[in-house]
């Protein structure tokens, strides 16, 4: 290695660990945002599906009180 070489390698010892720093944050970043994305999609499947449920309740049981409430005719 020529004299530029290891000056450059002597001097560039903080950015390294500056650079890994930041390269450790972002990988962290990107990380906890996936992990975040995939909780909140799976929150949001859940949340659909009881709703779907509720629905489906709601929908029958107003179908009893409909067919109850009718005058019976002998």
């Amino acid at each position: 290695m020529d004299s530029e070489g290891k000056q450059s390698l002597s001097t560039s010892g903080s950015s390294n660990s500056e650079l890994g720093t930041k390269a450790l944050a972002e990988l962290l970043r990107k990380v906890v945002e996936e992990v975040l994305e995939t909780k909140v999609k799976e929150i949001r499947e859940m949340l659909q599906a009881r709703c779907l449920e509720c629905k489906k309740r709601k929908d029958h049981s107003s179908q009893r009180t409909a067919a109850h409430s009718g005058k019976h005719v002998k």
